[in-house]
Order: structure tokens, then C-alpha cells, then sequence
């Protein structure tokens, strides 16, 4: 008679992950080397999700798990749904109420790049409005001064003028004093360049010794007639 041989059961570890977005939560199971028929997902009566598995790995082995892990609170039930596809069990949770927050995400805070772009911004007045200030000067002029205003007016700016007449007169005398103090520094200026010429120079210097010499023979001979004379 043939008994049958006593099979041995393993046990096996099985992560897992949570994926949290906006619309619903999902729970990722690995399980490499199951197949889709040897996975059992069942939704207890406490409120949990149970995830059980049996594959055999031998004549007499069999390895096995078991999970349960507690269902949102925000989920609806009646929506859960699982997927196995290659290797990895997903098990989604969709949400009944999406939190607004989660709908409209955060804004990020400005960079320090971002705030100094805005404030220049701010800082810097409208082509339109600079336009507008424009017109509403030309719009506020002065009136028109009366004629007396008018009149007085043209006195002084004669009496200014006659002013500038005058002045100007005297500029022209000093430009003429100026134009001869410079012709005056010009010459005495050419003047000291013909004395810094060496050769000038020396032509002097020899026209004076030969002055000298001719002035000291003239003496010796006037001496000599005088003494010739004596004697």
C-alpha cells in the first residue's frame, strides 16, 4: 500500500510597498516566481486586505505566505482592485473624498532669482502710465503771464543784454593782452632756442677772441710807433 509523502511547507517573506497619490493608494506585493493563479487577495470582514500565496518548489515542498494589512479609512471598499503582472501583485485603494490640497498641489516657495524678478517688476512703472504723467504736465502749464508781467520781462532781458555787450568788450580786451603776453613768450622763447644752439654758440665765442686779439695787436703796434717816435 502506498502512503503518500508528508509535504513540507516554507514559508516566505514578502515585501512590500505603499504608493500614496492624489485619486487613490496602492499596495505593491513582490512575489517572483508565482503565477497569477497561485495568489488569493480577499477582503476580510474586519476591514483588512488578506494577500495569500502557495507555489510548489520541490516533490515535497511547497512555499508559502500569508499577509493582511489594514484597509484606509478614506478608501471605498467596493472599488478595490488587484493586478499581477510580472512578478509584482498591485492592489489599488481609490479614494472616496481627494483632500483639496491634494488635488491642487502646493505652490513651491520663490527662489531668491524668482523674488528679485518680481519685485524689478513691481518697481518699474508702465509705458502707459509714464505717458499719461506726460500729458497731465502739459495739461497743468501755467497760464499765460499778464502784460505787464510780460512787459518787465523785456526790460530785463534788454538790461542783460546790454550787460553781455559790455562784458563782452572786456573779454575782447583781455584777449588782446593775452594775445600779447603770448606773442611776447613766443619770442623770448625762440630767443633762448637760438642760445641753446652749440653752434651759434661758438661762432659768438670766436668772433669775441678775434675782437680780443685784433684789439690787443692794434695796442702793440701803437705802443711800438709811440716809442719809435721818442727815440
Amino acid at each position: 500500500m502506498n502512503s503518500k509523502p508528508n509535504v513540507v511547507f516554507r514559508e516566505s517573506e514578502v515585501p512590500t510597498e505603499w504608493v500614496h497619490q492624489a485619486a487613490d493608494d496602492t499596495l505593491i506585493a513582490y512575489l517572483p516566481g508565482f503565477m497569477n493563479e497561485q495568489l488569493k487577495v480577499q477582503v476580510t470582514t474586519g476591514g483588512n486586505l488578506r494577500i495569500t500565496g502557495e507555489r510548489p518548489i520541490g516533490v515535497d515542498k511547497i512555499s508559502r505566505f500569508f499577509k493582511e494589512f489594514p484597509i484606509p479609512s478614506n478608501c471605498d471598499q467596493s472599488k478595490i482592485g488587484a493586478n499581477f503582472s510580472g512578478g509584482m501583485l498591485h492592489v489599488k485603494f481609490p479614494k472616496l473624498i481627494v483632500p483639496a490640497d491634494e488635488i491642487h498641489p502646493r505652490r513651491q516657495p520663490e527662489t531668491s532669482a524668482e523674488k528679485r524678478a518680481a519685485a524689478a517688476q513691481q518697481a518699474a512703472p508702465p509705458a502707459n502710465d509714464t505717458a499719461l504723467k506726460r500729458n497731465d504736465t502739459v495739461s497743468q502749464a501755467s497760464p499765460r503771464p499778464p502784460t505787464a508781467a510780460v512787459e518787465k520781462r523785456m526790460g530785463d532781458e534788454k538790461n542783460s543784454v546790454a550787460a553781455n555787450g559790455s562784458v563782452a568788450g572786456k573779454e575782447n580786451l583781455d584777449l588782446k593782452k593775452f594775445e600779447s603776453i603770448e606773442n611776447y613768450q613766443t619770442r623770448r622763447i625762440r630767443m633762448n632756442m637760438g642760445m641753446n644752439n652749440p653752434r651759434k654758440i661758438m661762432n659768438m665765442i670766436l668772433a669775441v677772441l678775434s675782437l680780443v686779439v685784433l684789439l690787443v695787436y692794434l695796442g702793440n703796434v701803437i705802443m711800438w710807433l709811440g716809442t719809435a717816435t721818442i727815440n
